[in-house]
């Protein structure tokens, strides 16, 4: 996280897209986020019936807290929707103040708020495949960069939440897993590089 918010302020990107880009990996590390829910499938068209994270679901409830709502999960039984409640870090990699900062600059857009809080100003949305295609840009000079992907961050969160000793069915419940899939996402530590022999 730290090294693509780095990328980010050195790129040739205008600071509207540096906020977007960061506000949407906070969001999706922070809040366990599958791609489908913060990105669209197209730059120019999205269903109401996406999973798509919407402006006008995205609330301060207090000054150090942010509520996102999702319509629909992959996980919903019944599609009931889920409140995501995010806790300001006071880091320097703090969700809060990421997605605060975008969402004055989206503000100020003449987009609808009815769609894709991930919108840029001349209306396009954020789509996974551009989503992807940033993220590969921000990290294409760390070793192995193609070992990372969107779905880095739910594996990134739960790998973090477990290595703080969080219970496991806190993550399990925070990732929105039904089963016990999540255990998958939990990267352990080559043991092997901390082996001694002789």
């Amino acid at each position: 996280m730290r090294l693509i918010k780095t990328r980010l302020r050195i790129s040739q990107l205008d600071i509207y897209s540096q906020h977007l880009y960061w506000s949407a990996c906070c969001a999706a590390f922070f809040g366990f986020l599958r791609v489908g829910e913060l990105a669209t499938s197209s730059t120019t068209h999205f269903s109401p019936s996406d999973h798509t994270l919407l402006f006008h679901h995205v609330t301060f409830t207090s000054s150090s807290t942010v509520t996102l709502y999702l319509r629909h999960s992959k996980t919903d039984a019944i599609n009931a929707g889920n409140h995501i409640v995010l806790h300001a870090t006071n880091r320097s990699i703090c969700p809060v103040k990421a997605i605060r900062k975008f969402f004055s600059y989206r503000q100020r857009t003449s987009t609808s708020p009815d769609h894709p809080f991930f919108t840029f100003p001349d209306g396009s949305f954020l789509s996974t495949h551009s989503f992807s295609q940033a993220l590969k840009t921000f990290l294409k000079h760390i070793p192995e960069p193609k070992r990372y992907s969107t779905h880095s961050f739910r594996i990134g969160a739960a790998t973090t939440a477990a290595k703080n000793h969080t219970a496991e069915h806190i993550i399990q419940k925070a990732g929105r897993w039904k089963s016990d899939t999540y255990r998958r996402y939990i990267r352990q530590p080559d043991i092997s590089k901390h082996l001694t022999f002789y």
